[in-house]
């Protein structure tokens, strides 16, 4: 049974908030892709619905070490590929 996320839950809030660019510019069903997960977990974890498990919440964790130093150096204001879809 899913757990609904409390607002002091930091570390679900922290690993949420380090994906939510991907979330923006990718899609929901891209991120979920890239995590392994179903499609409609990843907006109930961003609305506070749900709270991701442990495993989950390593999956976060590497996902937004790996790929988010990539993703802001590419949509910095002023890059190249900012902006584009």
């Amino acid at each position: 049974m899913a757990t609904q996320r409390k607002p002091g839950d930091q570390t679900a809030n922290m690993a949420l908030a380090g994906v939510q660019g991907l979330v923006k510019d990718l899609g929901s069903n891209a991120v979920a892709a890239l995590l392994r997960i179903s499609g409609d977990k990843l907006p109930r974890w961003l609305t506070g619905q749900e709270t991701p498990n442990a495993e989950h919440l390593t999956k976060l964790s590497d996902l937004h070490s790996s790929i988010g130093p990539l993703h802001a150096a590419f949509t910095r204001p002023g890059c190249a590929l900012a902006g584009r879809t």
